[in-house]
């Protein structure tokens, strides 16, 4: 099948999206992609097309998703390599980000009584990063996940497959 497309795009325009995929390592949108190379988004949904099929069977995945897309470890593989990686974002906020995305929607004062009251300070940072939004609702507030959370590459299913461990 890369063949076939490789005769609609030339494999120069496949390499260069792959390379830029992979050196970003965070979702980019489809257009951005067109306009750094000077290409039409056809091209680039076409080379995406061929990278699919280039890393069929292995541990690469190259996921789109809202006009974006990123090459990433397919779900199967990352359960085993990320806990090795370093994210940037504190260990522990990352737990209360976990807890936020198993109970979502959920109101800040459940996650304080699970986490403690260094939770305040860790929605406050997740809020910042944008990979949670909140709503006031009462005394409390209801957190949920932001599409920034999807970018991350963990579904909900894969967390709530690890608390149920």
């Amino acid at each position: 099948m890369e063949g076939k497309i490789s005769n609609i795009i030339n494999d120069d325009i496949i390499n260069t999206v792959e390379a830029f995929l992979f050196a970003n390592g965070n979702p980019v949108d489809i257009e951005d992609i067109a306009k750094k190379f000077n290409l039409h988004q056809y091209e680039v949904h076409e080379a995406l097309k061929a990278l699919k099929e280039r890393y069929k069977n292995t541990s690469i995945n190259i996921r789109i998703f809202n006009n974006k897309c990123v090459m990433e470890l397919k779900e199967e593989y990352a359960e085993n390599i990320i806990p090795y990686l370093d994210t940037g974002i504190d260990e522990e906020i990352l737990k209360t980000l976990a807890w936020i995305a198993y109970l979502e929607p959920v109101k800040q004062s459940e996650i304080v009584k699970i986490r403690g009251s260094k939770a305040y300070k860790h929605i406050k940072d997740l809020e910042k990063i944008g990979y949670i939004k909140s709503k006031k609702e009462g005394n409390s507030k209801i957190l949920h996940l932001t599409k920034k959370f999807d970018e991350l590459g963990i579904s909900k299913e894969e967390i709530k497959k690890m608390f149920n461990k």
